[in-house]
């Protein structure tokens, strides 16, 4: 019984830390990061997918590409000028603005 709750435990932690680790650099994005002008390069059309694609976008003169959800890739376009918050330190790159 008491194998069960520490095997239980140790899964949970080993589970936590890389979630705790994603969350705290979000969070530095949010609160440190500062707004930038990209232009969107490349989007995928996924007519009926579900799930996710990665846009390919331009800031300054390196690409980037950024996990959106698949309904979201019919609104943007090649050749749009989004605004992205941005932080270099943790490069995480977020449209959660």
């Amino acid at each position: 019984m008491k194998v069960s709750w520490l095997i239980t435990g140790i899964v949970f932690l080993a589970l936590l830390i890389p979630i705790s680790i994603s969350f705290y650099n979000d969070y530095q994005v949010f609160s440190r990061g500062y707004i930038v002008d990209v232009v969107v390069t490349r989007i995928p059309r996924s007519i009926g997918a579900k799930g996710s694609v990665f846009m390919k976008f331009k800031m300054g003169e390196k690409l980037y590409d950024k996990k959106i959800g698949a309904s979201m890739s019919r609104f943007y376009h090649v050749g749009d000028k989004i605004k992205l918050k941005y932080l270099i330190i943790h490069l995480v790159i977020s449209s959660k603005i």
